[in-house]
């Protein structure tokens, strides 16, 4: 697969988080980022062209050394809400779409005691259909969930999952044992741990850690999706100071136990792992962004069992790459993929234009030097 590259926004500075969604309800994918630098939450508008323009509308400039963005319907009225977290100020937030075209947002604060927030995902923990908030403050040790009240506008109750993930990084949420409800994932620094903290049910849920494994050094990031096509959800792991992205197999026990498998050891201060289907073959890859080497790469799924995984660069020239996701973004059926920057100051996403062909102009399709596009 060959990708060209197309940047977003080149005034981002230290870009360090962004997430893709249709913000506005109007049928394409826009992109949101959070940039450290300048303590600002902003989404890009895509004007659906292809391949699209972008246009950067300001969410908020009040996110002091803002560090993840996240974006879902928090208040159950159909439109996109977004949400961010700040690590200076301790302070999850989201913003309320008031749903207009393009959409303007009211802030408000879920809780200004998270220490070193770092991480935030929205998803129904309770299963009450209202949609919670997971979050991570680094600083606390803290892996902590908000219930969402159902008001309007919903209030949200925290609720510690954790304080024994020293320097937690990342979260994720998805049900991990295959039990219908929703677990969590963390990845920690300090005790270089991916640990998943199983629903135990009840109003409100319980959980109780349970430890994947200690060895990603300096752990970064987590994720976690059916990597092996066999039915059961299995986690991924980016490890800073080994340079390593990281499966580990679900054994598929009603509590499951899984088994450690290396995808890469040579992705330098590995820093983000995502999974999707990159060359649309029915199975899942890798994606992975690493500072030393200013890499974005995806790792290609043989689809054998457990399946075996080739790396393939997207780029190795985006100064200290922060995050890296997978979408859709011009609507054509393939999956394209983003990234942040945070020495570049830039959000871009690299279009999948397919396997390498040769084009009448004679440029190969892996040629981006002739075909790279920047939108001011």
């Amino acid at each position: 697969m060959q990708f060209i590259e197309h940047a977003v926004s080149k005034d981002a500075p230290s870009a360090r988080s962004v997430f893709a969604a249709d913000v506005d309800s109007d049928g394409d994918i826009d992109l949101l980022s959070a940039s450290e630098g300048d303590d600002t939450i902003a989404w890009y508008e895509s004007d659906g062209s292809s391949p699209p323009v972008f246009t950067e509308r300001i969410i908020s400039t009040n996110a002091d050394a803002a560090s993840c963005v996240f974006a879902a319907d928090l208040d159950g009225d159909g439109d996109v809400d977004v949400l961010s977290t700040s690590v200076v100020d301790d302070k999850v937030a989201w913003y309320e779409s008031d749903g207009r075209t393009p959409p303007s947002f009211t802030e408000r604060v879920i809780t200004s005691t998270a220490d070193g927030a770092v991480s935030v995902f929205a998803i129904d923990v309770n299963g009450d259909g209202a949609t919670d908030i997971v979050t991570a403050a680094g600083s606390d040790n803290e892996v902590a969930w908000h219930e969402n009240d159902g008001g309007s506008p919903p209030v949200f109750i925290e609720r510690i999952i954790s304080t024994e993930a020293e320097l937690v990084s990342s979260i994720f949420a998805t049900d991990v044992d295959g039990d219908s409800d929703i677990d969590v994932l963390s990845a920690s620094w300090l005790d270089d741990k991916i640990a998943w903290y199983e629903n135990l049910g009840g109003d409100p849920p319980g959980f109780v850690e349970r430890v994947i494994s200690t060895s990603a050094d300096a752990a970064t990031a987590v994720f976690a999706t059916d990597l092996d096509s066999d039915g059961d959800t299995d986690v991924l792991s980016a490890s800073f100071l080994d340079n390593r992205i990281a499966w580990y197999e679900n054994q598929g026990n009603p509590q499951p136990t899984f088994l450690e498998r290396t995808i890469s050891t040579t992705a330098e201060l590995a820093e983000s792992v995502f999974a999707a289907d990159v060359d649309g073959d029915g199975h899942v890859d890798v994606l992975s962004a690493s500072l030393l080497d200013d890499t974005i790469a995806w790792y290609e799924n043989d689809g054998s069992s457990p399946p075996g995984f080739i790396e393939r660069i997207i780029r190795d020239d985006v100064d200290l790459p922060e995050w890296v996701v997978a979408a859709d973004m011009d609507g054509d059926g393939d999956t394209d993929v983003v990234s942040a920057a945070r020495v570049d100051t830039e959000v871009a996403w690299y279009e999948n234009v397919g396997p390498d062909v040769i084009f009448s102009d004679g440029f190969e399709s892996g040629d981006t030097s002739a075909w790279s596009s920047t939108v001011p």
